[in-house]
């Protein structure tokens, strides 16, 4: 088994965070590549309009195809709840000790608790698909992003005025903690401390990447309705072709044009 590479801090993101090498081990992430491909095949069967020729289309050719015109389609995406985090918990305390130290929290986020919900969430995203800078959603107290595949386009992390880009690499994760809510609600882009982001898909491919949240439990309601929203069979057996793979449900945002990189 290959163990976790991690590696320094980059210097000029201020606000804490790893990037992680190996991050699924040799049983999962062989089960996560399957499971990226088997999906791929049923959002084909199901919407059919998204694809030409075997192939998913550009975003701009799919972002209206939701069905609600206050909605945009984003990409496509499954969840496996309760994923173990023991592979890389010792990385996660060194972040999670830092942020503590450095954010305000108005919720109690004790490294000491042990009752976060774990889950990870497996996107298929269109290609020429731009989203831009931005922080994480409340509900995600913290936060990977692992990449799948050999070829992509990684992270853009920004801090202050400084940019840093994260190589793509098979299997290599991001992860940081999330900010804390005044920083959230105020979006400063000239804080340093707040964890803006940005990623692209410039290629004429899809971009697999794993999303890997923890959650407090008081945001619980707000994870499972969008699980249930998400994959409406979620808590129900499955009639699948193969092995038990998750069910890939399309990803909505409300009607607004993605912004651009930088913006």
């Amino acid at each position: 088994m290959k163990p976790v590479v991690v590696h320094k801090p980059i210097p000029d993101i201020k606000w804490p965070h790893r990037v992680v090498d190996n991050f699924f081990d040799e049983i999962d992430l062989p089960w996560i590549k399957e499971a990226f491909e088997v999906g791929y095949e049923d959002i084909q069967r199901k919407f059919p309009d998204c694809f030409s020729d075997g192939k998913l289309r550009n975003y701009e050719e799919i972002k209206d195809k939701s069905g609600n015109k206050n909605l945009l389609l984003t990409g496509f995406s499954a969840y496996v709840a309760f994923f173990p985090t023991g592979r890389v918990s010792a990385t996660i305390d060194e972040i999670w000790k830092e942020s503590v130290k450095l954010y305000p929290y108005r919720k109690n986020k004790s490294p000491d608790r042990k009752d976060f919900f774990s889950c990870i969430e497996l996107n298929i995203y269109p290609p020429n698909l731009q989203y831009g800078r931005h922080m994480d959603v409340f509900y995600k107290s913290f936060t990977g992003v692992i990449y799948i595949g050999e070829k992509g386009e990684g992270t853009t992390l920004i801090s202050g005025d400084r940019q840093v880009d994260v190589t793509w690499k098979d299997n290599r994760g991001l992860l940081f903690m999330n900010v804390d809510e005044g920083r959230r609600l105020k979006k400063d882009l000239n804080d340093e401390l707040s964890t803006w982001h940005s990623y692209e898909n410039n290629s004429d491919d899809v971009r697999y990447a794993v999303n890997f949240n923890m959650t407090h439990p008081s945001d619980m309601p707000s994870v499972m309705s969008l699980f249930n929203h998400r994959d409406k069979t979620l808590f129900e057996p499955k009639k699948i072709s193969r092995v038990d793979y998750p069910s890939f449900g399309p990803i909505l945002v409300n009607h607004r044009p993605v912004p651009k990189k930088g913006n």
